[in-house]
């Protein structure tokens, strides 16, 4: 028997209203089935396409992987919208279900310093060759989408607000003047100093 384990599940597209069955697959072993450790290293074993309208989404369900020839080869990783009593239940389900479909191949001795649990996110970091670099890597762009986000919110032009003020006007933080300095790129724009969250003010209306 076959240590990996999916289901067929039914599904409804939230974008055409249909439904359609999909195969997601809750059991991996990763020595039988080295084609799903390369979908789970991508973030993709659970993609699902919806065959009436093509739309692309992530089934939510959890994952028991088996990695043959490792110190620890059990992982699970839990649904993302499940609580933590719901993970800890699909979790032991999971992993009886592979002892029973191991047989003698199972081994009590996986569990004896508990079963490792990696968020979703984070999984496909804890598999890769080198996972410290690869999660050092994920905490770089998730800080530069911040700085990104943060720095559109900074400059966004709020329309009828500053509209008198020209461009290449000095504009300052009111809290601390010498703290922050920016000039506007255009007519219009607002500009916010990002630790006191105020609006910055044309440099000549301060201190005189």
């Amino acid at each position: 028997m076959p240590h990996s384990f999916s289901q067929i599940v039914s599904l409804t597209c939230p974008q055409c209203g249909q439904d359609f069955s999909a195969e997601i697959w809750l059991i991996v072993d990763a020595g039988e089935r080295p084609d799903l450790l390369a979908r789970i290293r991508e973030g993709a074993l659970h993609n699902v396409t919806c065959p009436h309208c093509g739309r692309q989404e992530e089934a939510d369900a959890p994952l028991l992987l088996l990695r043959p020839g490792v110190a620890s080869p059990l992982l699970f990783s839990p649904a993302q919208q499940t609580t933590a009593e719901q993970d800890r239940e699909q979790a032991i389900e999971l992993l009886n279900m592979l002892r029973e479909r191991m047989g003698a191949d199972w081994r009590d001795e996986w569990l004896a310093q508990g079963l490792p649990a990696v968020p979703r996110p984070f999984l496909p970091a804890a598999l890769s060759d080198d996972p410290e670099a690869a999660l050092r890597q994920m905490a770089e762009r998730a800080q530069q989408e911040i700085e990104r986000l943060l720095a559109y919110r900074l400059y966004e032009p709020l329309p009828g607000e500053g509209g008198d003020i020209p461009a290449g006007t000095p504009m300052v933080c009111p809290v601390d003047p010498r703290h922050y300095r920016r000039r506007l790129q255009f007519q219009g724009q607002r500009l916010w100093c990002p630790e006191h969250k105020v609006a910055l003010v044309p440099e000549e209306g301060i201190g005189g």
